[in-house]
């Protein structure tokens, strides 16, 4: 079983990653390294949730994916359309800020 992730830019985008992180610690290494490499573009858009959700879905296919593979051989990344379907939820909003929502094993909404 992976490591299940939903990650939600504003209230309409949701992103799963089979192995995001479930807690804490894999989540912000996750994070971490997604929006370091936005951070080398000219062009982030950080406040436009759909498309810095879509650099996400393209990042995490790209990790995904056996070196000289398909660019459509990819397993662990998806598009869902709710929180629900992860063991951990992150939040992201305008700027390139996020926060951790739910661990694995809390599934209460933190404010």
């Amino acid at each position: 079983m992976g490591a299940r992730l939903v990650v939600s830019f504003g209230d309409t985008s949701h992103i799963y990653l089979h192995w995001g992180g479930e807690y804490a610690d894999q989540i912000h290494e996750t994070m971490d390294a997604f929006f370091a490499d936005v951070a080398e573009l000219s062009d982030r858009r950080l406040d436009d949730m759909p498309y810095l959700a879509a650099k996400l879905v393209v990042w995490a296919a790209n990790r995904g994916r056996m070196d000289g593979a398909h660019p459509l051989a990819f397993l662990g990344v998806g598009v869902v359309s709710s929180d629900d379907w992860g063991d951990a939820h992150v939040q992201v909003s305008n700027g390139g800020t996020w926060k951790i929502v739910r661990e694995l094993g809390d599934r209460r909404v933190q404010a």
